[in-house]
């Protein structure tokens, strides 16, 4: 399977993308990117359960500065590695080979936009309610979920917009 970046400089291209993955359909990443439209130009942008680095390096063809493309699955670091230097951007994009919650636990920077597409079998309370410790004052987190689990509580943060496509929605967070 591959993807397509939808956008920006890298429009066009293809991605690899590991058989573990389950990645963000592209009709949800291009109703996401559209509603954040110019908000990425300039920002700095992690993207948490990242698979194939899809949603940060969508990102950063769109203008971020800078994407960190977190993910603990060898094979998806593997397609992911393989999509940064197939790109040449390993000068705006890093991958990081850690588990999402140490991550965020040991963290030294924090983000403007903060994107995690966990996989929808785990328990997420935890990330829910650390990834408020990486997010800048200001700054945004989108959500990728099952339709499904509605009254999502992120601590420190306020919803502002949630979409349904099907059994698949994302919600975006400010902090407060």
């Amino acid at each position: 399977m591959t993807l397509t970046v939808a956008a920006g400089l890298y429009k066009k291209s293809n991605l690899e993308v590991p058989k573990s993955a389950d990645p963000v359909k592209a009709i949800i990443k291009q109703s996401l990117f559209n509603y954040l439209d110019e908000l990425v130009i300039g920002k700095t942008v992690v993207d948490l359960y990242s698979g194939s680095g899809n949603i940060g390096i969508e990102a950063v063809s769109r203008g971020a500065t800078y994407a960190v493309l977190v993910e603990n699955n060898y094979d998806a670091i593997k397609s992911i590695n393989n999509n940064i230097k197939k790109l040449n951007i390993s000068d705006k994009v890093e991958a990081e080979v850690k588990d999402v919650l140490k991550f965020i636990e040991h963290a030294k920077e924090s983000f403007e936009i903060v994107f995690a597409d966990p996989p929808y079998t785990i328990p997420v309370n935890h990330l829910l309610n650390t990834v408020n410790k990486i997010i800048e004052p200001k700054g945004l987190f989108i959500y990728f979920h099952k339709s499904s689990n509605t009254e999502i509580l992120v601590k420190e943060m306020k919803l502002i917009r949630t979409k349904k496509f099907g059994k698949s929605s994302y919600s975006v967070y400010t902090t407060v």
